[in-house]
């Protein structure tokens, strides 16, 4: 299970979250601590939009990366196949994810899939 985010997430998310406050605000939402909550609220939304869900599945015929569902993390659609010669290297990590670039791409994993990926790119 794999997820890339937008080059424009950061600026989008904010944006909305922003966004919201201001019309909350302009709408006399009563209590500054409601129209953050509702400006969070926008910005976890517009980032959760901004976010792509992949599958990397391994076959008899190779890697093959797949569009996920949002929710229920599940592949929905063969987005390609990869070729034989595909390299998956590790690019960094945190205490929560990893970072690893297929096919040129950057995607993040969360530590729960960290064993796997690492099978699969062949890292110790």
């Amino acid at each position: 299970m794999l997820f890339t985010r937008h080059r424009w997430f950061w600026p989008y998310s904010l944006l909305a979250g922003t966004t919201i406050f201001v019309v909350a605000s302009a709408s006399e939402v009563e209590g500054g601590v409601n129209r953050v909550l509702l400006g969070l609220c926008g910005l976890a939304i517009a980032g959760l939009a901004a976010t792509e869900y992949w599958v990397l599945a391994e076959t008899t015929r190779g890697l093959v990366l797949l569009r996920s569902s949002r929710i229920r993390q599940y592949a929905r659609s063969v987005a390609r196949r990869l070729p034989d010669d595909t390299t998956i290297d590790p690019v960094g990590s945190t205490v929560v994810t990893g970072d690893w670039r297929i096919d040129g791409v950057l995607y993040t994993s969360t530590k729960r899939w960290e064993a796997a990926m690492r099978r699969l790119s062949g890292t110790p």
